[in-house]
């Protein structure tokens, strides 16, 4: 467990849009999207527990696509594989998912906040 620290430290780390970094005249598009999120995030998690798998599957179709968008390629690798959990019926690996989407928000915000204008 060495590496612990380490990895904590990356799991913190604030998340900063690819988009911002190129094109920081994009920052209130961003800020939107980011606002939204956890709004997003906690009607996915509302449809896991109420097993509504095709909203969801939908839902989070369109959030792979969001994060791509507006610079966030974690957020698309992590819907990928939800999506792919759905596809498979592996609702526990969902669980799973939902929970990174929520670390990541908190990374996702505090990037954000380190580059507010």
């Amino acid at each position: 467990m060495e590496n612990a620290p380490e990895t904590l430290t990356i799991m913190t780390r604030p998340l900063v849009s690819e988009l911002l970094i190129e094109a920081p005249d994009y920052y209130d598009l961003v800020a939107a999207f980011v606002d939204e999120l956890p709004g997003l995030i906690q009607d996915l998690q509302k449809l896991h527990d109420v097993k509504d798998w095709d909203t969801m599957s939908e839902k989070i179709h369109d959030l792979k696509g969001l994060g791509g968008g507006y610079g966030y390629p974690q957020i698309s690798e992590v819907a990928t594989t939800i999506e792919s959990g759905l596809l498979d019926q592996q609702h526990a690996l969902i669980a799973v998912q939902l929970e990174k989407l929520v670390q990541l928000l908190d990374r996702i915000q505090l990037g954000l906040a380190s580059v507010a204008r």
